[in-house]
């Protein structure tokens, strides 16, 4: 049945060699950005990739949140961003564009190094990484080092701010109500920045590209 939905529509079970995935989104959490997608888009592929649903035998609301996943049609990964793209080279696929969250984990757990360096191998032409982070300096950290691969990197930006109840781990809202000056304030601003691999001018329908 798999095989015959992927024929209809160009969506790849994500298994087989050379599938294309529109967004890989690393660090998806509960994953609600990425089902709102596959649900507006069910002829894509989208995949989750988070190192905390490796816990789901044991623990029920991760067993859930991943059932709801794959419901929508989203491939559920539980790795780390390094052991993911190694996957990915090794069966030929590769991704229109990558979402990453960079909470509270060391900058050196993604290994991006190894991302830029095989670039070419995982992310199509004209792709885009958009990255997000409640550390700017973890950010500005990141630009220099896509610099220092010919990369196209944007300016860092501020996204509107956000309740600090809606941060989704208890690490984050701790780091969010230590930083936070004035205790009146109840909202945590969230950084981003986009990098993007350009052997393509890029398109105008930057919204679609996601």
């Amino acid at each position: 049945m798999l095989k015959i939905f992927s024929r209809r529509t160009g969506k790849s079970s994500g298994k087989k060699r050379g599938a294309i995935f529109q967004t890989v989104d690393v660090g998806s959490g509960i994953g609600e950005w990425t089902s709102k997608q596959a649900e507006r888009f069910p002829s894509r592929t989208y995949v989750a990739v988070d190192p905390l649903y490796s816990l789901g035998k044991g623990a029920p609301f991760i067993r859930k949140m991943i059932k709801r996943l794959s419901k929508k049609g989203v491939k559920v990964e539980p790795r780390t961003l390094e052991d993911f793209l190694k996957t990915m080279i090794k069966r030929k696929q590769k991704a229109r564009n990558f979402n990453i969250d960079m909470p509270t984990h060391p900058f050196e757990l993604y290994n991006f190094e190894f991302l830029f360096e095989n670039i070419s191998r995982v992310l199509f032409p004209n792709g885009k990484i958009f990255v997000k982070s409640e550390m700017h300096t973890k950010l500005r950290k990141l630009r220099e080092l896509a610099k220092r691969y010919s990369l196209r990197v944007s300016a860092i930006k501020s996204l509107p701010r956000i309740p600090v109840e809606s941060l989704r781990t208890g690490a984050m809202k701790l780091i969010a109500e230590d930083s936070i000056q004035s205790p009146e304030k109840k909202t945590y601003q969230i950084y981003s920045l986009v990098i993007t691999y350009g052997l393509k001018k890029a398109r105008k329908d930057f919204d679609n590209q996601r």
